[in-house]
């Protein structure tokens, strides 16, 4: 068989040429077709990944956004209250300060009497029992 291999000649004409110069194009041009496809397969991933990227960041934003917001009408609620609760300790504060309302409270919490007073402790459940029985 390789006797008969040796005994084979190449022409070397124009057609021949022309031949292998057309198949060295269409090898050069599927090399390079394939190396084309290689590289816009890599933009289309990076790009993907760029893509998968931003939205994550975007999402992970909006939630965070979320649970500020959260935060912000929770602490908006307390102060609310506390505001509410100052008001009623700054009405409070006002009424200690007021001579009247001071010796008023004392004399009711704590049985204070003026000299030759006396102070009759009533139980108002029963008072009360006694006035709805008496309707």
């Amino acid at each position: 068989m390789k006797d008969k291999q040796k005994k084979v000649k190449v022409l070397d004409n124009d057609f021949y040429r022309q031949q292998v110069a057309s198949e060295k194009q269409k090898k050069a041009h599927s090399r390079k077709l394939k190396n084309h496809r290689l590289k816009m397969r890599l933009i289309y991933g990076v790009a993907c990944l760029v893509t998968f990227f931003c939205l994550w960041s975007v999402g992970k934003n909006l939630w965070q956004t979320h649970l500020v917001k959260q935060q912000t009408v929770t602490a908006q609620k307390n102060l609310n209250t506390v505001k509410k609760e100052n008001e009623k300790l700054k009405i409070r504060v006002k009424q200690l300060n007021d001579n009247d309302y001071l010796e008023k409270l004392i004399r009711e919490r704590y049985y204070y009497s003026r000299d030759n007073e006396t102070v009759y402790n009533l139980p108002e459940d029963k008072a009360k029992s006694l006035m709805d029985s008496g309707k």
